[in-house]
């Protein structure tokens, strides 16, 4: 890949490619939500410590 053989390239594409693309309406300015996993609408996993210690005090 590109930004591993090219220290600083990752740099000026998000400083310089990216505003472009965002005037462009290519790239997202803002998001609805705050984190990764609900923007995609995933489900959060269930912790399966704090599962099991639900269940151990049931």
């Amino acid at each position: 890949m590109i930004f591993e053989t090219l220290p600083g390239q990752f740099d000026l594409f998000v400083h310089h490619v990216v505003p472009i693309l965002q005037d462009r309406g290519l790239f997202h300015r803002d998001y609805e939500h705050a984190t990764f996993r609900e923007n995609l609408r995933l489900p959060y996993p269930t912790n399966r410590y704090t599962a099991r210690r639900k269940k151990d005090r049931a």
